[in-house]
């Protein structure tokens, strides 16, 4: 597995989830990054500026009516931070267990578990919020793509259990897309990174060649252990003496080290079984040629 030192540092929320298995050195952690204002636009992901909650002592929010999370035992050391919130957001990271110990004097900046719950519950309805505008804008471009120009549109009928059934709507392409938003390889910040076009050309013969279950054979648990671990430091102040630093470097470079551990269990499995393609052609060649001789 190749080694990858990042260096970006970035702000970010986090629970544990499980320790990974087979592994008792790291704990998995779900995360989210927080950044140094308001949620950046992305009209193309429907991503809207007040997807984020500010964090006490910042009260600012776009909506005009969005209440800040109050952290505790500590306050949050900056007066310009934010919980963002987004499916292009998601972090699944490692993090080691000597990292995880603190003295009991290290007053963490943590969220009460009310607070914890109203983050969680915003960030649902701001994910939903994405996908259903995403959901809506395709299908409105879907429905103008097939209707031509002067075409009569039939009447609308109204549709009973028994016709959806039968003819279920397709996801949309947006909607598909949730799992390369969370882990970033086709889409998100991963698109940001300069590839040369032989990187390109593999990355692209692979997913159209070898399914990606087919690609790992890994289980939850074994992916786990794909998922880059990261150095983590409790004092929020000491290291980041400026404010809150922009996280979008952390996002990338967290995104480009899971796709050169991905890409590197992709390759090997490709060669085994172009490998076990050829022999049989191989075998019938030897065969062929003995049989002239």
């Amino acid at each position: 597995m190749p080694t990858v030192r990042n260096k970006a540092n970035a702000l970010i929320g986090a629970m544990p989830a499980v320790t990974c298995a087979g592994n008792n050195f790291t704990v998995k952690y779900a995360a989210h990054p927080i950044g140094p204002g308001i949620r950046p636009e992305d009209p193309e992901r429907c991503i809207t500026p007040d997807m984020c909650v500010s964090i006490f002592p910042n009260t600012y929010h776009p909506s005009g009516d969005g209440e800040p999370v109050k952290p505790h035992p500590r306050s949050f050391p900056f007066n310009n931070g934010y919980h963002w919130f987004g499916s292009d957001l998601l972090l699944d990271l490692r993090i080691r267990k000597d990292d995880c110990t603190y003295a009991a004097e290290e007053c963490l900046v943590s969220l009460p578990a009310d607070q914890q719950v109203k983050v969680e519950r915003l960030r649902r309805r701001d994910m939903w919020r994405e996908f259903d505008t995403q959901q809506r804008r395709d299908c409105a471009l879907n429905a103008d793509s097939a209707s031509p120009q002067g075409e009569t549109p039939s009447p609308p009928t109204t549709p009973t259990p028994e016709s959806h059934q039968e003819n279920p709507p397709a996801p949309t392409p947006s909607f598909l897309a949730y799992c390369d938003f969370v882990y970033g390889i086709q889409r998100g910040y991963l698109s940001k990174i300069e590839r040369s076009s032989s990187d390109q050309s593999l990355s692209d013969q692979s997913t159209e060649d070898t399914p990606m279950i087919d690609v790992f054979d890994l289980d939850y648990n074994e992916r786990d252990k794909l998922l880059p671990i990261v150095k983590i430091w409790s004092d929020v102040g000491a290291h980041s003496a400026e404010g809150v630093p922009d996280p979008m470097d952390f996002m990338v470079e967290h995104y480009w080290t899971m796709s050169i551990v991905q890409e590197s269990k992709v390759v090997p499995r490709l060669w085994m079984r172009r490998d076990a393609a050829r022999r049989p052609r191989v075998s019938a060649l030897r065969e062929l040629l003995q049989n002239v001789h």
